[in-house]
């Protein structure tokens, strides 16, 4: 988010938002390459320091490439999101205008409609189970891609809803109205957190285009109430606990240090807020 230096006149401007920067190799890096290669060293620490380990664990070693493997990997990727950059853009901006505005009732239809949104596009990047699970409040998309019990299972956590847009008047452009400026693109939720959970879509796309799978089991948590606190996801945990089972958690919500340098949240041990 950006504002002025004096808050007290809440002079808060477009959300800066996710980089127009797919030509950037490290970005293009990032969607995808960085993203496996995350899951694959963190089969290899596990397997490294837990104690004890299991033949699931062990049996992380085999999802290694070797580095000249690794680079034409990578070639093949980049080349893969050269290809596809103006779908992916359009995608993405098709996402960042439908105002899925979880506080205010009046967008509980947006909301759900972002859900629909977020499912069919997992499902056409070649994820084989997609469901939107209802709930008392709004409701959150599920996904699984399941390729070998074997492998370790990691969990994508992200959300579909944004916050309200007030005081509009301030905005530049408007929020539900995705545009380009000086290489970025401005809208409400474009990088809280439509523009962070679209990432793994397309990273989990690329690697099926690539590839023919992911390199480790894949699970998607994109929920419809993060903005509001999420009333409704400690039920979701309880009532779908044995499908929501992995063995680590990647959150698609959270800032990036620098801008050329995208991070991968993996350690996040709480939130303390006043």
């Amino acid at each position: 988010r950006r504002s002025t230096a004096d808050k007290s006149e809440r002079k808060v401007s477009d959300e800066p938002t996710f980089k127009d920067a797919v030509n950037d190799r490290r970005y293009a890096n990032y969607l995808v390459g960085d993203c496996a290669a995350a899951c694959r060293r963190m089969g290899h620490n596990t397997t490294s320091h837990r104690r004890g380990a299991s033949p699931h664990w062990r049996s992380t070693a085999v999802i290694g490439r070797n580095k000249d493997d690794e680079v034409m990997t990578m070639a093949k990727y980049e080349a893969y999101f050269q290809e596809h950059r103006e779908r992916h853009l359009q995608e993405l901006n098709d996402f960042l205008r439908i105002p899925s505005v979880s506080a205010l009732p009046q967008h509980a239809d947006d909301v759900k409609r972002a859900a629909r949104w977020a499912a069919d596009n997992l499902r056409a990047a070649g994820v084989p189970y997609v469901e939107i699970i209802e709930t008392e409040g709004h409701p959150s998309v599920y996904a699984q891609w399941i390729v070998d019990e074997s492998l370790p299972t990691y969990l994508i956590y992200g959300h579909i809803d944004v916050q309200p847009v007030d005081p509009e008047h301030l905005w530049e452009t408007p929020p539900f109205e995705p545009t380009v400026r000086d290489g970025k693109l401005y809208a409400r939720g474009a990088a809280d957190d439509k523009g962070c959970a679209f990432i793994p879509m397309k990273a989990v796309e690329a690697l099926a285009a690539v590839d023919g799978k992911p390199p480790v089991n894949i699970k998607f948590l994109l929920e419809g109430e993060e903005e509001i606190g999420s009333p409704s996801l400690p039920k979701l945990l309880e009532t779908h606990a044995e499908k929501l089972r992995c063995d680590a958690v990647l959150c698609a919500d959270g800032g990036f240090y620098r801008v050329q340098q995208p991070d991968i949240t993996v350690g996040s041990r709480g939130i303390c807020a006043l």
